[in-house]
């Protein structure tokens, strides 16, 4: 929501910023919104923009939570361009993104198609090789991760899935062990249902009784369960994600819970309060249950077997994963990651402001050896390159590749089984290939 500025022009010229109204005050403390329009925010020490516009600060979860809006036009008029390059498709950059609203009636597919069209017509593709331009639902963008970006919290909506069935599936056995639990104590209970019969009870009356008092134990077991909720995140907060808190006054929770409550008293209550309403008087006040309704108890034997299955299972799955996680964190990767600090330098640094960062580093007495290169040998990403044989180019080989000086072998303790390491150079004249 736009507060100060023309939203149909604050961003069409070049050096031209939009703030949202919490930036704004932070940059030009308690001015009223409407005399902070003109004045100048300058970033990287260089770039000096002029705010046009300002709006409401975001509200609720959000993927999209910048504060700062640079008008598109000043890439191309300021140092920007050297990193962004709007003249070439040949570089596809996962953080450079158009958002495009489709008119009514038009599906996502007839424009991807015209996209098809448009790569064939501009962008040049290696032979072998593919390249798509696809639109993608904003409703999709937080928990897909084929797309990447760098400023997005994706969430893997397969292990949310998992997590809620593990919830789900944990509260049914809760349950199953309630009805077990109830039914096993139920001739303790036979001769209360019998004086109550005798006194006029019918089966609906005490139905609903031993409905109630599983209401009332699942009540209080959910009231636990809130309390528990915050404590529980503050401990576990190196393993629950900044932000995780319980709403608990928001309807949708409120609504969850409610339901929650319900359904589990239903399902676990309705089994026992059926089977301890059938009791025959005369048999009760002697002691015994109520054959009639148990018969041979294959249910509640069908329940127990159930149960005891599924323990063993959770047990042998955590067997199975804390054996994997062991492995992965025990595994000999050919290189050494414990004991190692990366730390990465803006891509705006210059190799003298590098250098001098370098050697003071290097100055601290409990640092044994520093490195600069581009990335680690277990990052996520790496420089691509293609390597082939002169004169053969069918012998191409699809490569990935790292910068780095002559201390990356023995930082990293990787194993050189032929020749020597990389000699010290401010120029690219040898490099190192791994066995395959």
């Amino acid at each position: 929501r736009w507060l100060e500025g023309n939203a149909s022009t604050a961003l069409n010229e070049p050096f031209k910023v939009v703030l949202s109204k919490q930036e704004a005050y932070k940059y030009f403390g308690s001015l009223p919104l409407e005399n902070m329009i003109g004045k100048e925010v300058v970033y990287n020490d260089s770039l000096r923009l002029t705010v046009s516009g300002i709006v409401e600060d975001w509200k609720g979860n959000t993927d999209f939570g910048f504060k700062d809006f640079i008008s598109f036009a000043t890439v191309q008029h300021s140092f920007l361009k050297k990193d962004i390059d709007l003249q070439s498709w040949g570089m596809w950059d996962y953080n450079s993104q158009g958002y495009v609203k489709l008119a009514n009636g038009v599906t996502p597919a007839v424009i991807e198609k015209r996209c098809e069209q448009f790569v064939n017509a501009h962008v040049k593709v290696e032979e072998g090789s593919k390249v798509q331009l696809k639109l993608q639902p904003l409703s999709d963008v937080h928990f897909n991760n084929l797309y990447q970006d760098s400023y997005s919290r994706q969430a893997h909506l397969p292990t949310l899935y998992g997590l809620m069935g593990v919830a789900v599936f944990i509260l049914i056995i809760a349950a199953i062990n309630f009805i077990n639990l109830s039914t096993a104590q139920s001739l303790r209970r036979a001769k209360e249902v019998g004086v109550r019969k005798v006194l006029g009870s019918s089966k609906a009356n005490l139905t609903i009784q031993f409905l109630v008092e599983t209401f009332l134990l699942t009540a209080a077991a959910l009231i636990i369960a809130v309390v528990a909720t915050g404590p529980i995140i503050s401990v576990f907060h190196s393993f629950i994600p900044q932000g995780v808190a319980l709403h608990l006054f928001s309807s949708r929770v409120l609504m969850f819970l409610g339901c929650t409550l319900i359904l589990t008293s239903l399902l676990a209550g309705f089994y026992p309060a059926r089977v301890l309403s059938s009791y025959l008087p005369a048999l009760s006040l002697k002691g015994h249950g109520a054959p009639q309704v148990n018969g041979k108890g294959y249910l509640r034997k069908t329940l127990i077997v159930f149960q005891f299955t599924v323990s063993l299972l959770f047990i042998i799955g955590t067997l199975v994963v804390g054996s994997q996680i062991r492995f992965i964190l025990n595994k000999d990767l050919g290189f050494d990651k414990d004991a190692i600090i990366t730390i990465h330098t803006d891509w705006t640094t210059t190799a003298d402001q590098l250098s001098v960062f370098y050697n003071k580093v290097k100055e601290i007495s409990n640092i044994k050896l520093v490195s600069r290169h581009h990335e680690t040998p277990s990052a996520q990403r790496h420089g691509g390159t293609i390597i082939y044989k002169q004169g053969q180019e069918a012998s191409k080989i699809e490569a990935s590749f790292d910068f780095c000086d002559e201390s990356y072998v023995p930082l990293f303790g990787l194993k050189i089984i032929a020749g020597r390491n990389l000699t010290h150079s401010d120029t690219i004249k040898e490099y190192l290939v791994n066995e395959t």
